[in-house]
């Protein structure tokens, strides 16, 4: 069982598809959720991490371990920044679980899409300033900074993934967060969707099995020493209005829309660079936004009352 891989956060959006994927290719999986009702597969033994014992004695057992977990949006913390040490807590007491088993490797998923912001709309790389608007990012620059102090002292491996927008089949209705899923919502009822600002904001989005293929690609990579900051996007920038147009399309049918004014907490432009990606893992975002479009609307709608 030490090869087996912990998903911390499994029963999420990006966790779902990742233990998915990993059985697929023949992995052992060790689940953790906060997700009372997510029903995994039946191969996948779901654990209950409530303490810091608890994590130390799944540690035991993995060779890696995958943080997906994350209990805010930038909405929902918006005002109320204590609200952030409910994401925080758990991924401390994970460091102070693997400070007994620093032979571990971690990978952390973080949030490209509430770092970055391009002033000189420029596609951000890693080595871009980081600029969080929200809590919830300033909260991902913590957990960034807790792993990278425990990679020096324990010379562990932790590899930290920055997506933009991912989406796809699978992701969740949340009020407030994912405009893909909201905005088909609104549009096969017939409500029209609120938009902050006039609609020109550019974003970045990212097909959900394009970036499980990164993760994978990340796992076969021999684990080494040291902290990486690895982006995933497809790099290309799309505007609401424009993305809302595509979903009319796909959907056969208009979507109203009211326009509000922009908030503080979000950026005009976020288009992220995932060149590093391309040399260090062979890998490039490989689905056009229209049919990543027309295959979650096909999932979704069935779905939907």
């Amino acid at each position: 069982m030490r090869d087996s891989i912990l998903i911390l956060g499994a029963g999420g959006f990006i966790g779902r598809h990742l233990t998915h994927a990993l059985l697929d290719a023949g992995h052992a999986v060790l689940a953790a959720t906060g997700h009372a009702e997510a029903s995994l597969h039946p191969s996948v033994q779901m654990l209950n991490l409530a303490s810091l014992d608890d994590f130390k004695a799944a540690l035991a057992r993995v060779r890696t371990v995958i943080h997906t977990a994350s209990s805010s949006t930038p909405g929902s913390s918006s005002g109320q920044p204590l609200k952030e040490l409910q994401n925080l807590a758990p991924t401390l007491t994970l460091l102070e679980a693997l400070h007994q088993e620093p032979s571990v490797r971690l990978i952390y998923i973080s949030s490209g899409g509430t770092l970055y912001t391009n002033h000189d709309r420029a596609p951000a790389t890693e080595k871009a300033r980081i600029w969080p608007r929200s809590y919830h990012g300033a909260g991902k620059i913590a957990a960034e900074s807790f792993i990278e102090a425990w990679c020096s002292q324990q010379a562990s491996s932790a590899t930290v993934i920055r997506p933009s927008n991912v989406y796809g089949p699978g992701q969740a209705l949340r009020v407030g967060f994912g405009v893909i899923p909201n905005g088909f919502a609104k549009l096969k009822r017939d409500e029209a969707m609120e938009i902050w600002g006039d609609g020109s904001a550019t974003r970045d989005y990212l097909y959900i099995d394009d970036f499980v293929d990164l993760c994978q690609r990340i796992l076969r990579e021999p684990a080494t020493p040291g902290f990486e900051i690895v982006n995933a996007s497809s790099g290309v920038g799309t505007s609401l209005n424009q993305l809302l147009r595509h979903m009319e399309l796909v959907a056969g049918a208009p979507l109203k829309r009211v326009y509000h004014e922009r908030r503080s907490l979000d950026a005009e432009h976020v288009v992220i660079d995932a060149a590093h990606a391309e040399r260090r893992f062979g890998w490039k975002a490989a689905t056009p936004l229209p049919q990543g479009l027309e295959q979650t609307w096909n999932w979704l709608k069935p779905r939907l009352p």
